[in-house]
């Protein structure tokens, strides 16, 4: 079945997923959000509902992550020692395999927090350091000791991400469902070595020690205020088809590249303007996000309590990450496009610096202690 707006409540109602008396009293609204994936929002009068995720893919590797999203929204429920995955991930009520429909539990007065950011202009250090906590819990969980090595082997790839291996992609391995914009990027980063040399190093590097989302941007990053607004936020990760036993420092590095992307795409590239005068002309000031940035990572090292010499060598690791997933950054900004656009490529440029001057980008970039 394709999942609608309009086949809903039929669809909860046979599965036995809402009461029909909510139907009848009215205390039902389905709202169509859908984007990549069908998805239909249950809303009732108090905030409460249900978030319904249908794949539109029949391929074989979209199946297997949507199992995969399902599986890990089932972890806390598997080990004690996994109780506090709990807290930072959605709640599941039913996986449908048959039909490929995951149904959450809704997350009530949510927002994500592109469209917070979107919403307010703003980048609150209370947030950052939500965020910092919510993924040092995530990454303190030892699903190794956990669980069976057979079970992890049949739930995770244990593979880099895609895009280290960019630099490998030749143009005839490309489906024809990538953008003539995107085509454009592969060239762009094959054609400079030092991109390949940088990437290499760290899928050379990576390590499979913990769970990692995969895919941490701020669309994934769901906020909620459980005591009012002041008290501290409470940080969901949302979408968690490509989590993996990984390398931390991925999802570390893919948070702090998503408060640059702002910055980036506020500056008005002119041609022949210097750097200074690009970053100066930005309509987001790089200096007004640094403090989120410098919390964001601090508590995320204190929480996780690494030693001193650890802790140099992750946040390392991390800004180096933050490199290499600005250029997934780009390539998902491109989907759709023709044309590479000034942004992206300005983009691209700071991905490149980042990679071969890890320490100064910590410094000027992230502000990182």
């Amino acid at each position: 079945m394709q999942l609608t707006a309009a086949n809903a409540a039929p669809y909860l109602l046979t599965r036995r997923l809402i009461d029909p008396e909510v139907v009848i009293d009215g205390d039902f609204v389905a709202i169509d959000a859908s984007r990549r994936n069908r998805n239909i929002k249950v809303q009732h009068h108090d905030g409460s509902g249900l978030f319904l995720k249908q794949i539109q893919s029949a391929e074989m590797h979209d199946i297997a992550a949507l199992e995969r999203e399902a599986a890990c929204y089932r972890l806390p429920g598997r080990h004690e020692s996994l109780g506090p995955l709990k807290g930072i991930m959605p709640d599941i009520r039913h996986y449908d395999s048959a039909a490929r429909i995951l149904t959450l539990h809704l997350i009530a007065n949510g927002e994500n927090l592109h469209l917070y950011q979107q919403r307010t202009g703003g980048f609150p250090v209370s947030i950052a350091e939500s965020l910092g906590s919510a993924l040092a819990t995530l990454h303190a969980v030892d699903v190794r000791a956990a669980l069976p090595e057979e079970t992890l082997s049949r739930l995770f790839l244990q593979q880099p991400p895609w895009i280290l291996g960019v630099h490998q992609m030749r143009p005839n391995s490309l489906g024809n469902d990538v953008s003539a914009a995107n085509r454009q990027l592969f060239d762009l980063v094959q054609r400079y070595p030092t991109f390949a040399e940088s990437l290499e190093a760290i899928r050379t590097a990576w390590t499979r020690n913990r769970l990692i989302h995969g895919d941490l941007k701020w669309d994934n990053c769901v906020i909620t205020w459980p005591d009012g607004s002041d008290g501290a936020p409470r940080v969901v990760f949302a979408d968690w088809e490509l989590a993996d036993l990984g390398d931390p420092a991925w999802d570390v590095g893919a948070m702090l590249q998503t408060w640059l992307v702002p910055w980036i795409q506020s500056i008005p590239v002119a041609p022949g303007a210097a750097p200074r005068q690009l970053t100066e002309s930005a309509g987001v000031p790089l200096p007004s996000m640094q403090p989120a940035l410098r919390a964001f990572w601090t508590t995320y090292a204190e929480r996780r309590a690494l030693a001193a010499d650890e802790r140099e060598d992750f946040a390392e690791r991390a800004v180096r990450s933050a490199g290499a997933r600005m250029i997934q950054t780009a390539y998902e900004s491109l989907a759709t496009l023709q044309q590479l656009t000034p942004q992206m490529i300005l983009l691209l440029q700071v991905s490149l610096n980042v990679l071969t001057r890890p320490q100064q980008a910590r410094r000027e970039l992230f502000a990182l202690s």
